[in-house]
């Protein structure tokens, strides 16, 4: 038997950083994130996405696989495939699973988006191992999910948000406030995997556009652990910025769920997305520099809003006018030896799973 997973990255519209643990703990979480796929074109037709395969193995050893190379299972901390070594150990020492196991993992992604290329990695290895050495038994995926966020803060000490295994697992919008969470199972709770009205839907993926720094210089633990720092240092000044990108959140989650827009919707969209990218920028001066500074103010007149998405180190999300949109890739284009320009698409789905043998 073969299992095959894939999983919808996520956008947060407003900013995330409420979500890390000694900032959520004192302030409060509101985020609003959208499940996309990522594409080279904007006919949404040659895909960037992680896969995960799994089977079983012929020799009754443990073999793994990324992007069809081979590689040695023993850990090396400075390997840089550590993180998937540990997920595939930990499976297998953990689940009585010790040998036997086939693990393909195929990436078309560049590192550090900060578009929660890591949760997707982790649930997607976990689901297809659980499905694959479970059959027959009822997977539950958001208990996966929350193993898999366990996993990477507890065993890895990886400052990953929960909203970004949310988006990956569930796909569509979603409104993540941890108190709700708490009360309401993710299965039932109203704001997870909303479906946009399909003129929000169908502007958002005509319209935003994603760029990527080739090269990736601030690692996102990096960021968050300044935050949490001036946090520490400055609380009262920090938490407003912090209230500011809360409220944001909610503002742009309650735009998300209307039915009829126009321009000035989208206006008032875009300004929620900017005021939450500057409030995100004041929290650490590691937020939104080097080529990201230079390509913002480029594209400032072309688009109704743009951000950073995560942790804001190395992407932008742009909303592009519909009607600047093709004069904005041409300068977006001239960038293209430091640059990766991708397309968003809006998955509804979340985890995607199938089944072979």
């Amino acid at each position: 038997m073969k299992i095959k997973t894939t999983a919808p990255f996520r956008l947060d519209v407003g900013g995330g950083v409420t979500d890390i643990p000694q900032l959520k703990d004192y302030v409060g979480t509101a985020i609003t994130n959208i499940a996309i796929d990522l594409y080279e074109d904007a006919a949404h037709q040659f895909a960037r996405s992680i896969n995960v395969e799994t089977s079983y193995s012929k020799d009754n050893r443990n073999h793994l696989y990324f992007n069809d190379v081979k590689l040695n299972i023993e850990i090396n901390q400075d390997d840089q495939f550590t993180f998937i070594k540990k997920i595939f150990a930990f499976f297998l020492t953990n689940t009585n699973h010790s040998q036997g196991t086939i693990l393909k993992i195929f990436s078309s992604l560049p590192k550090g988006t900060g578009l929660g290329g890591s949760a997707v990695l982790s649930l997607c290895i976990f689901t297809s191992l659980h499905i694959l050495h479970d059959k027959g038994k009822k997977i539950d995926t958001s208990a996966i999910m929350k193993k898999a966020h366990r996993f990477e803060t507890t065993e890895l000490g990886i400052r990953g948000g929960f909203q970004d295994y949310i988006g990956a697992c569930f796909g569509g919008c979603n409104y993540i406030d941890f108190a709700s969470l708490e009360a309401v199972s993710l299965l039932d709770h109203p704001n997870i995997g909303m479906q946009l009205a399909p003129v929000v839907e169908d502007f958002l993926n005509e319209n935003m556009l994603f760029v990527i720094q080739k090269d990736n210089t601030i690692n996102s633990s990096t960021i968050v652990e300044d935050e949490v720092k001036n946090f520490l240092n400055n609380k009262a000044e920090v938490t407003k910025q912090l209230e500011d990108i809360k409220e944001s959140n909610t503002v742009l989650y309650d735009l998300l769920k209307k039915s009829r827009v126009d321009d000035a919707f989208w206006t008032t969209f875009g300004d929620k997305v900017n005021s939450s990218w500057q409030a995100q920028k004041s929290l650490s001066a590691l937020v939104g520099i080097g080529r990201l500074h230079h390509i913002e103010a480029i594209a400032k007149p072309f688009v109704y809003g743009l951000r950073g998405p995560g942790a804001g180190g190395n992407s932008l999300f742009l909303l592009a006018k519909p009607n600047k949109k093709s004069e904005l890739i041409k300068k977006l284009h001239t960038f293209n030896d430091e640059i990766t320009i991708l397309y968003g698409r809006i998955n509804n789905e979340g985890i995607r799973i199938s089944k072979e043998g």
